[in-house]
């Protein structure tokens, strides 16, 4: 976040990830940047991003995401084709 208000002077930056997302990392991890770089993006005060807005998706934040989750999910999307 140092870096933020530098790069906005400067005209802006294209947020992405090195080399696609891992299997590893949680989703709501993903999601989270992805909410950060929205309120950078919109002028809010970082502190305000958080993933509230995925609670019917990704139920209570106290379930993780898992590789058996992940499993369920691509199962259910492979039935629908």
């Amino acid at each position: 976040m140092g870096k933020v208000p530098q790069m906005l002077d400067y005209g802006g930056y294209i947020p992405q990830v090195d080399h696609g997302v891992p299997p590893d990392i949680p989703i709501r991890n993903f999601l989270y940047m992805a909410e950060l770089i929205k309120a950078i993006a919109e002028g809010r005060d970082p502190d305000t991003a958080n993933i509230d807005c995925y609670r019917d998706v990704l139920g209570p934040n106290k379930g993780l995401w898992s590789i058996e989750l992940a499993r369920l999910i691509n199962a259910d999307d492979k039935d629908d084709h």
